[in-house]
Protein backbone atom coordinates (compact mmCIF):
# COMPACT_ATOMS: atom_id res chain seq x y z
CA UNK A 1 0.00 0.00 0.00
CA UNK A 2 1.54 3.77 -0.89
CA UNK A 3 2.25 5.85 2.35
CA UNK A 4 0.74 9.21 2.42
CA UNK A 5 3.85 10.56 0.98
CA UNK A 6 3.80 8.46 -1.72
CA UNK A 7 -0.03 8.78 -2.31
CA UNK A 8 0.46 12.62 -2.46
CA UNK A 9 3.66 12.54 -4.39
CA UNK A 10 1.62 9.96 -7.18
CA UNK A 11 -1.26 12.99 -7.30
CA UNK A 12 1.04 15.61 -7.99
CA UNK A 13 3.05 13.61 -10.76
CA UNK A 14 -1.05 12.50 -11.59
CA UNK A 15 -2.24 15.98 -11.68
CA UNK A 16 0.99 17.10 -13.38
CA UNK A 17 0.99 14.47 -16.58
CA UNK A 18 -2.87 14.51 -16.96
CA UNK A 19 -2.46 18.26 -17.83
CA UNK A 20 -0.28 17.61 -21.16
CA UNK A 21 -1.12 16.87 -24.57
CA UNK A 22 -1.75 13.48 -24.74
CA UNK A 23 0.83 13.08 -27.09
CA UNK A 24 3.31 13.98 -24.67
CA UNK A 25 1.88 11.40 -21.70
CA UNK A 26 4.23 8.43 -22.42
CA UNK A 27 7.66 9.86 -22.46
CA UNK A 28 7.05 12.64 -19.56
CA UNK A 29 5.44 9.25 -17.67
CA UNK A 30 8.49 7.49 -18.37
CA UNK A 31 10.81 10.53 -17.23
CA UNK A 32 8.55 10.78 -14.45
CA UNK A 33 9.00 7.35 -13.16
CA UNK A 34 13.01 7.08 -13.83
CA UNK A 35 13.07 9.97 -11.15
CA UNK A 36 11.22 8.48 -8.56
CA UNK A 37 11.46 5.93 -6.03
CA UNK A 38 11.22 2.48 -6.82
CA UNK A 39 7.03 3.22 -4.99
CA UNK A 40 5.96 5.59 -6.61
CA UNK A 41 7.55 4.51 -9.77
CA UNK A 42 5.79 1.79 -10.08
CA UNK A 43 2.53 3.66 -9.62
CA UNK A 44 3.13 6.16 -11.90
CA UNK A 45 4.01 3.87 -14.70
CA UNK A 46 0.50 2.41 -13.65
CA UNK A 47 -1.42 5.50 -14.78
CA UNK A 48 -3.41 5.31 -18.14
CA UNK A 49 -3.10 7.67 -20.72
CA UNK A 50 -5.83 10.19 -20.61
CA UNK A 51 -7.92 11.41 -23.10
CA UNK A 52 -8.21 14.83 -25.33
CA UNK A 53 -11.20 15.69 -23.12
CA UNK A 54 -9.81 15.12 -19.83
CA UNK A 55 -6.43 16.93 -21.02
CA UNK A 56 -8.85 19.89 -21.91
CA UNK A 57 -10.35 20.13 -19.11
CA UNK A 58 -7.39 19.12 -16.79
CA UNK A 59 -5.13 22.28 -18.40
CA UNK A 60 -8.09 24.95 -18.38
CA UNK A 61 -8.61 24.49 -14.90
CA UNK A 62 -4.99 24.56 -13.88
CA UNK A 63 -4.72 27.91 -15.87
CA UNK A 64 -8.13 29.08 -13.88
CA UNK A 65 -8.38 27.62 -10.97
CA UNK A 66 -11.35 30.19 -9.80
CA UNK A 67 -13.58 28.07 -12.72
CA UNK A 68 -13.81 24.78 -9.94
CA UNK A 69 -15.38 27.35 -7.68
CA UNK A 70 -17.79 28.95 -10.16
CA UNK A 71 -19.24 25.58 -10.81
CA UNK A 72 -19.62 24.61 -7.49
CA UNK A 73 -20.88 27.53 -6.03
CA UNK A 74 -23.68 27.04 -8.69
CA UNK A 75 -24.27 23.78 -7.83
CA UNK A 76 -24.36 24.04 -4.29
CA UNK A 77 -27.52 27.23 -5.42
CA UNK A 78 -28.98 25.01 -7.44
CA UNK A 79 -29.35 21.78 -4.99
CA UNK A 80 -30.49 25.15 -2.33
CA UNK A 81 -33.24 25.93 -5.48
CA UNK A 82 -34.44 21.98 -5.66
CA UNK A 83 -34.43 21.64 -2.06
CA UNK A 84 -36.76 24.97 -1.88
CA UNK A 85 -38.77 23.39 -4.86
CA UNK A 86 -38.60 26.58 -5.90
CA UNK A 87 -39.49 26.37 -10.38
CA UNK A 88 -38.94 29.73 -11.23
CA UNK A 89 -35.59 30.15 -9.56
CA UNK A 90 -34.38 26.44 -10.52
CA UNK A 91 -35.67 27.62 -14.10
CA UNK A 92 -33.79 30.82 -14.10
CA UNK A 93 -30.24 28.68 -12.08
CA UNK A 94 -30.80 25.85 -15.22
CA UNK A 95 -30.81 28.80 -17.64
CA UNK A 96 -27.02 29.80 -15.91
CA UNK A 97 -25.87 26.33 -15.66
CA UNK A 98 -26.13 26.40 -20.04
CA UNK A 99 -25.17 29.21 -20.27
CA UNK A 100 -22.04 28.80 -17.88
CA UNK A 101 -20.82 25.70 -18.64
CA UNK A 102 -20.85 26.63 -22.48
CA UNK A 103 -18.80 29.50 -21.55
CA UNK A 104 -16.19 27.82 -20.20
CA UNK A 105 -16.55 24.94 -22.23
CA UNK A 106 -16.10 27.02 -25.66
CA UNK A 107 -12.75 28.71 -23.33
CA UNK A 108 -11.40 25.64 -22.75
CA UNK A 109 -11.11 24.63 -26.41
CA UNK A 110 -9.87 27.83 -27.32
CA UNK A 111 -7.11 27.31 -24.52
CA UNK A 112 -6.25 23.90 -26.05
CA UNK A 113 -6.09 25.57 -29.74
CA UNK A 114 -9.61 23.56 -30.84
CA UNK A 115 -11.86 26.24 -30.83
CA UNK A 116 -13.75 24.70 -34.15
CA UNK A 117 -13.68 20.81 -32.25
CA UNK A 118 -16.10 18.24 -33.25
CA UNK A 119 -19.20 17.53 -31.74
CA UNK A 120 -17.97 14.64 -29.82
CA UNK A 121 -15.17 16.36 -27.95
CA UNK A 122 -17.39 19.60 -27.43
CA UNK A 123 -19.47 17.00 -25.93
CA UNK A 124 -17.53 15.25 -23.24
CA UNK A 125 -15.86 18.43 -22.16
CA UNK A 126 -19.16 20.11 -21.84
CA UNK A 127 -20.45 17.14 -20.06
CA UNK A 128 -17.59 16.87 -17.57
CA UNK A 129 -18.25 20.47 -16.19
CA UNK A 130 -21.54 20.11 -16.07
CA UNK A 131 -20.51 17.02 -13.86
CA UNK A 132 -18.78 19.21 -11.90
CA UNK A 133 -21.79 21.48 -11.44
CA UNK A 134 -23.84 18.65 -10.41
CA UNK A 135 -21.35 16.71 -7.92
CA UNK A 136 -18.46 18.25 -5.82
CA UNK A 137 -16.22 15.28 -6.10
CA UNK A 138 -16.11 15.90 -9.72
CA UNK A 139 -15.19 18.76 -9.43
CA UNK A 140 -12.25 18.08 -6.81
CA UNK A 141 -11.02 15.90 -9.43
CA UNK A 142 -10.67 18.65 -12.42
CA UNK A 143 -7.14 18.87 -12.73
CA UNK A 144 -6.56 15.15 -12.49
CA UNK A 145 -9.01 13.68 -14.96
CA UNK A 146 -8.30 11.01 -16.99
CA UNK A 147 -11.42 10.79 -19.09
CA UNK A 148 -14.24 12.41 -19.31
CA UNK A 149 -17.21 12.01 -16.38
CA UNK A 150 -20.95 12.70 -17.05
CA UNK A 151 -23.53 13.17 -14.53
CA UNK A 152 -26.20 10.10 -14.53
CA UNK A 153 -29.07 11.88 -12.98
CA UNK A 154 -29.31 11.49 -9.02
CA UNK A 155 -26.78 8.64 -8.40
CA UNK A 156 -23.51 8.54 -8.50
CA UNK A 157 -21.37 10.47 -11.18
CA UNK A 158 -19.51 7.78 -13.12
CA UNK A 159 -16.84 8.23 -15.97
CA UNK A 160 -18.66 7.91 -19.42
CA UNK A 161 -21.73 7.19 -18.25
CA UNK A 162 -24.75 9.49 -20.09
CA UNK A 163 -26.52 12.17 -19.42
CA UNK A 164 -30.20 11.83 -18.10
CA UNK A 165 -32.75 14.14 -18.38
CA UNK A 166 -35.64 13.77 -15.93
CA UNK A 167 -38.82 16.11 -16.22
CA UNK A 168 -42.04 15.16 -14.55
CA UNK A 169 -45.03 14.92 -17.04
CA UNK A 170 -46.46 18.39 -16.77
CA UNK A 171 -43.22 20.19 -15.57
CA UNK A 172 -43.23 22.74 -12.72
CA UNK A 173 -41.64 22.03 -9.07
CA UNK A 174 -40.82 18.12 -10.12
CA UNK A 175 -38.16 19.29 -12.68
CA UNK A 176 -34.56 18.64 -11.69
CA UNK A 177 -32.27 21.25 -10.55
CA UNK A 178 -29.93 19.73 -13.89
CA UNK A 179 -32.79 20.29 -16.35
CA UNK A 180 -35.55 22.62 -17.33
CA UNK A 181 -39.40 21.62 -17.98
CA UNK A 182 -39.63 21.29 -21.84
CA UNK A 183 -41.85 25.05 -21.35
CA UNK A 184 -39.53 27.15 -19.48
CA UNK A 185 -36.33 26.53 -21.94
CA UNK A 186 -36.71 26.38 -25.59
CA UNK A 187 -33.09 24.83 -25.98
CA UNK A 188 -34.21 21.58 -24.72
CA UNK A 189 -34.55 20.06 -28.00
CA UNK A 190 -31.18 20.01 -27.73
CA UNK A 191 -30.25 18.71 -25.25
CA UNK A 192 -27.91 14.83 -25.10
CA UNK A 193 -30.48 11.98 -25.50
CA UNK A 194 -32.13 10.40 -22.47
CA UNK A 195 -29.41 7.75 -21.16
CA UNK A 196 -31.02 5.32 -18.54
CA UNK A 197 -30.84 2.85 -21.34
CA UNK A 198 -27.62 0.87 -19.61
CA UNK A 199 -26.87 -0.30 -23.53
CA UNK A 200 -26.13 3.37 -24.29
CA UNK A 201 -24.34 3.71 -21.06
CA UNK A 202 -22.11 0.77 -21.96
CA UNK A 203 -21.66 1.74 -25.09
CA UNK A 204 -20.01 5.17 -24.48
CA UNK A 205 -18.31 3.71 -21.86
CA UNK A 206 -17.32 1.23 -24.61
CA UNK A 207 -16.15 4.03 -27.03
CA UNK A 208 -14.26 6.39 -24.46
CA UNK A 209 -12.40 3.15 -23.71
CA UNK A 210 -11.94 2.55 -27.22
CA UNK A 211 -10.83 6.16 -27.97
CA UNK A 212 -8.24 5.73 -25.54
CA UNK A 213 -6.67 2.88 -26.73
CA UNK A 214 -6.39 4.13 -29.75
CA UNK A 215 -4.82 7.03 -28.62
CA UNK A 216 -2.42 5.05 -26.93
CA UNK A 217 -1.81 2.96 -29.77
CA UNK A 218 -1.51 5.31 -32.31
CA UNK A 219 1.49 6.95 -30.09
CA UNK A 220 2.99 3.66 -29.66
CA UNK A 221 2.89 3.29 -33.64
CA UNK A 222 4.13 6.70 -34.73
CA UNK A 223 7.04 6.57 -31.61
CA UNK A 224 8.02 3.34 -33.47
CA UNK A 225 7.48 4.94 -36.86
CA UNK A 226 10.10 7.74 -36.23
CA UNK A 227 12.70 4.94 -34.24
CA UNK A 228 12.08 3.32 -37.79
CA UNK A 229 13.26 6.10 -39.67
CA UNK A 230 15.99 7.04 -37.51
CA UNK A 231 17.34 3.08 -37.88
CA UNK A 232 16.91 3.50 -41.59
CA UNK A 233 18.93 6.86 -41.75
CA UNK A 234 21.55 5.18 -39.44
CA UNK A 235 21.62 2.06 -41.88
CA UNK A 236 22.15 4.34 -45.09
CA UNK A 237 24.64 6.27 -43.52
CA UNK A 238 26.62 3.09 -42.04
CA UNK A 239 26.22 1.50 -46.01
CA UNK A 240 27.85 4.13 -47.31
CA UNK A 241 30.63 3.94 -44.82
CA UNK A 242 30.78 0.35 -45.47
CA UNK A 243 31.51 1.19 -49.01
CA UNK A 244 33.81 3.67 -48.86
CA UNK A 245 35.84 1.50 -46.03
CA UNK A 246 35.51 -1.37 -48.44
CA UNK A 247 36.96 1.27 -51.60
CA UNK A 248 39.65 2.00 -48.94
CA UNK A 249 41.11 -1.20 -47.77
CA UNK A 250 41.08 -2.34 -51.69
CA UNK A 251 42.93 0.23 -51.98
CA UNK A 252 45.24 -0.34 -49.16
CA UNK A 253 45.51 -3.81 -50.52
CA UNK A 254 46.57 -2.73 -53.71
CA UNK A 255 48.97 -0.35 -51.80
CA UNK A 256 50.51 -3.04 -49.71
CA UNK A 257 50.87 -5.70 -52.44
CA UNK A 258 53.00 -2.71 -54.57
CA UNK A 259 55.15 -1.88 -51.41
CA UNK A 260 55.73 -6.02 -50.72
CA UNK A 261 57.07 -6.01 -54.66
CA UNK A 262 59.16 -2.76 -54.01
CA UNK A 263 60.76 -4.32 -50.98
CA UNK A 264 61.62 -8.19 -52.63
CA UNK A 265 62.81 -5.57 -55.29
CA UNK A 266 65.19 -3.92 -52.83
CA UNK A 267 66.14 -7.25 -50.96
CA UNK A 268 67.18 -8.70 -54.52
CA UNK A 269 69.58 -5.93 -55.15
CA UNK A 270 71.03 -6.35 -51.52
CA UNK A 271 71.92 -9.86 -52.05
CA UNK A 272 73.27 -8.99 -55.33
CA UNK A 273 75.53 -6.48 -54.14
CA UNK A 274 76.92 -8.76 -51.67
CA UNK A 275 77.40 -11.22 -53.47
CA UNK A 276 79.59 -9.28 -55.57
CA UNK A 277 81.86 -8.29 -52.80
Amino acid sequence: MLGRVTSDALDEARRTLYRLPPDDFLAARATAAAAAEPALAAAITALRKHTVAAWIVNAYTAAHPGTVDELTGLGARLTAAQADLDPGLLRELTLERRRTVARITAAALADSGRPAAGSALRDDVSATFDAAVADPDVAAQLGALQRAQRWSGFGAVTPNASLALVTSAAGGPDTPAGEPDSAGDSDSADDPEPADDPRLARARTALSEADAALEEATTTEDGLQARLRRLTTRLTTLQHEIATVRDDLDAARTATEAARRQRRAAQAQVDRAGRAR
